[in-house]
Parts: structure tokens; sequence; C-alpha cells
């Protein structure tokens, strides 16, 4: 699935009320439409010496190098991936590409901002820091992700790895 077959098939006025429903452990997040690329089973993955353990290396997606971030471990350090299925989403943010990888990929759904609360003041920053509302949707609870504070969360810890590196 690319991002412009998905995209012509949403209304123009409402893309940005759309979300890759995804599971990450026992979590469903709403990852945005308006950055989604491609959603694809694991390719061969190239380690990146020094990089923190969540992001597993590079790989070659159509041309173009992808950096592969497991959110598994980024969301629970201490989870143990041997062995489980996933699936990655390849992701735009701005002149980024990123593979997100998670534990399985469900459907596009359609929820308003308005329909998402805020962050409960109960939840762990860690969620808040990458969350920009919950919202009930069927019988599970929807994180709707941040992509932009997820991505720069992200960077900041490579950085920080790699000043510890020095």
């Amino acid at each position: 699935m690319t991002d412009n077959t998905l995209k012509s098939n949403l209304p123009d006025d409402s893309i940005h009320d759309h979300y890759l429903t995804v599971k990450i452990g026992d979590q469903l997040f709403g990852f945005p439409v308006l950055h989604l690329r491609d959603i694809f089973k694991s390719l061969e993955i190239t380690p990146i010496p020094l990089a923190p353990r969540a992001i597993l290396g590079s790989i070659n997606l159509r041309g173009k190098v992808v950096t592969v971030i497991d959110l598994r471990l980024k969301f629970y350090p201490n989870i143990n991936i041997e062995d489980r299925d996933s699936m990655h989403i390849a992701v735009s943010l701005g002149q980024e590409l990123l593979s997100f990888v998670v534990d399985s990929v469900g459907d596009v759904v359609n929820i308003p901002k308005s329909k998402f609360d805020p962050l409960p003041s109960t939840l762990e920053q860690h969620w808040r820091d990458i969350s920009e509302g919950v919202c009930q949707f069927n019988d599970s609870l929807i994180i709707r992700l941040n992509m932009e504070h997820l991505l720069d969360l992200i960077i900041q810890e490579e950085r920080t790895n790699n000043e510890k590196s020095l």
C-alpha cells in the first residue's frame, strides 16, 4: 500500500481525521495517515553502529535509505521481540523517511480530532511526550501519536547516546 493509493480513497478534507491503527504490545495507537507512505513486512536491515537499542539499522526502500526504529523497544524497553511477528510502517516527517516496527497493523479509521480526549494526568511522562490524545474506540483505547514529538524524542535520544560514546 502506498500513500497515493490510500490518500486517493479518502476525501481531501478529512485526511487529517484518518488514522492507521497499530498494536504495540497490548496498546492500540493511531498513526496519522497524513504521514503514512507504505506498509510492509521486514526487509534486510543493516545495523547502525552505536545506535540506541530501538534503532535497528537502515533498509533500502525503493532506492531510499530509511532508518528502522522498533517502537516495541522504544515504548517497552524490556520486551522480548525474538520470534514475534512484526510489520513496518514507513512514514515521512519533513525530509525524514522512517520505518517504524510494530506488532501488527489494523484498519484505517476516521476519528475527528474533537473525539479525542486530552491526555490523562496519570499517563506516564514517556507516553505524554509522544501522544496528542486518547479516544475510546470499540472496546479499545487509541492513543493518537504526535509524529513530530516522536521523531524529536528519537533524535534527542540518539544525540544523547552519541555524546555518551565520545
